[in-house]
């Protein structure tokens, strides 16, 4: 195989996951614009469970597994991330996922469920701070289509008016 060749297969490669983590991001975007399925206990549930879960893990991705496991340590926050969710048992775990699969893009409590992926122990889950588009989005280097750090305008970070951290 010629060295043309196998360049043009690694562009190709490199194209085909940027396109896929495209949309991925696009996936992500339409579910945020899905009308809620919410009932009110749904919406008190999720303003008891999520500032919990923030505290606990703050912003890192997490598998409902490994939350009912971060439950059990003796921190502090451990602690009040087992009376926000009550006992973890399979049945309540997989309540859990179905509430966060429900509230994908829905803000409560200034927080925000958002799928991140599938992965070994399920799905992936982080929850992020919402907040009013303060700041405008980072312009698009037209050269190299990769974002820059000067911002400019008033457009928002997402389509639909929030960002998240």
């Amino acid at each position: 195989m010629d060295a043309g060749f196998q360049a043009a297969l690694v562009a190709i490669a490199d194209a085909m996951r940027a396109q896929g983590a495209e949309l991925r991001a696009l996936r992500s975007e339409v579910a945020c614009l899905r009308v809620p399925r919410l009932s009110a206990t749904d919406f008190a549930t999720l303003a008891r469970v999520l500032p919990a879960i923030r505290g606990a893990v703050g912003g890192r991705v997490f598998a409902i597994a490994e939350l009912a496991a971060h439950a059990q340590l003796l921190t502090p926050e451990a602690r009040a991330l087992r009376a926000a969710l009550g006992p973890l048992d399979a049945g309540a775990t997989r309540r859990l996922g179905k509430l966060f699969a429900r509230a994908l893009g829905v803000h409560v409590a200034g927080l925000l469920v958002q799928h991140v992926g599938d992965d070994r122990d399920g799905v992936a889950w982080m929850i992020g701070e919402t907040f009013a588009a303060e700041k405008p989005a980072p312009a698009r280097d037209t050269v190299a289509g990769t974002r820059s750090n000067q911002r400019v305008g008033n457009q928002p970070e997402n389509s639909h008016g929030t960002r998240t951290r």
